[in-house]
């Protein structure tokens, strides 16, 4: 699929909605749709770096992803924090 446009229309509701993303899946959704490879950053750490703890994302779930170094450490202090659909190996 490294012709396709990876965009928010295909990982929420094309073939790669429930798949498993690749490191460079992501990376390509980051520089298709934002023009940074490393958009989906997970509680502040880049897709390289939460990739090779073995944290992997679905297609729907990497759209989501999306947080700051501030976001995640209020994440971390707050009670009711909401986590993202993660998948770590």
């Amino acid at each position: 699929m490294r012709g396709v446009l990876y965009d928010r229309q295909l990982l929420l509701t094309g073939v790669k909605r429930n798949e498993i993303l690749d490191l460079w899946e992501v990376q390509r959704y980051g520089s298709d749709s934002y023009g940074d490879a490393d958009h989906v950053c997970i509680y502040g750490m880049r897709p390289a770096d939460w990739y090779s703890k073995g944290i992997r994302l679905l297609g729907r779930t990497a759209v989501n992803a999306r947080e700051t170094a501030s976001e995640a450490r209020s994440a971390r202090t707050s009670p009711q924090r909401r986590r993202p659909d993660l998948l770590i190996r």
